[in-house]
C-alpha cells in the first residue's frame, strides 16, 4: 500500500512509461520524477534520490499546478514553483536546467486557472501547454508539444555534432 502523509510530493520512487510518438512510429521513453521540493539539490526530502535520475534526461517537461495559489487553494504559484524547480536541477548540476523543455500545467478544469496559464506565458520563455487530466483535454496538444521539442533538440544536437 502506498504511503499517505502530509507531503509535497505523493510519488516515493521515480516511474517510467512509454509514449507513442510519430502516429505509432516511434516511442518516447519518459520518466516521472515527482519529488522534486526546495531543497531537493541539497538532499532535501528525496532530494538526491530522484536527482539522480534527472542526469540521464534529454529534455524536460515540467508539470505546474495551475491552481496552486488562487484564492485559498493552497500552494506556490505556477511560476513561481517553474523557477523552484528549474533552480534545484541548476543547483544539483549546472547546464541541467538548459536541456529542452517545455511546461505543463494542470488543472484547467478549476476556475481562473486560464488567468495563470496566461500569467506563466509571459513570465517564462518556455512554451506552455495547458491539459485538464479529469476531461482528457490537451493531452494531444501536449504530445505533440513534447514531439516538437524532442524533435528539435536532436536536430540541434546533429548540427553540432
Amino acid at each position: 500500500l502506498p504511503k499517505v502523509a502530509g507531503y509535497a510530493f505523493t510519488t516515493m520512487q521515480p516511474q517510467l512509461g512509454a509514449v507513442t510518438a510519430d502516429g505509432g512510429l516511434s516511442s518516447i521513453t519518459v520518466a516521472d520524477i515527482p519529488g522534486l521540493i526546495e531543497g531537493a539539490h541539497d538532499n532535501r526530502g528525496l532530494g538526491h534520490n530522484f536527482l539522480r535520475h534527472i542526469e540521464r534526461c534529454a529534455a524536460f517537461i515540467y508539470v505546474v499546478d495551475l491552481s496552486a495559489g488562487l484564492g485559498n487553494r493552497p500552494g506556490i504559484r505556477p511560476w513561481k514553483a517553474l523557477e523552484v524547480l528549474k533552480a534545484e536541477l541548476e543547483a544539483y548540476l549546472p547546464g541541467l536546467s538548459d536541456r529542452p523543455a517545455i511546461v505543463v500545467g494542470t488543472k484547467t478544469d478549476i476556475e481562473h486557472t486560464s488567468r495563470a496559464a496566461a500569467a506563466l506565458r509571459r513570465k517564462t520563455n518556455l512554451p506552455v501547454v495547458t491539459v485538464c487530466a479529469n476531461e482528457a483535454r490537451g493531452i494531444d496538444e501536449m504530445l505533440a508539444a513534447a514531439e516538437k521539442m524532442l524533435r528539435e533538440a536532436e536536430e540541434g544536437e546533429a548540427t553540432r555534432e
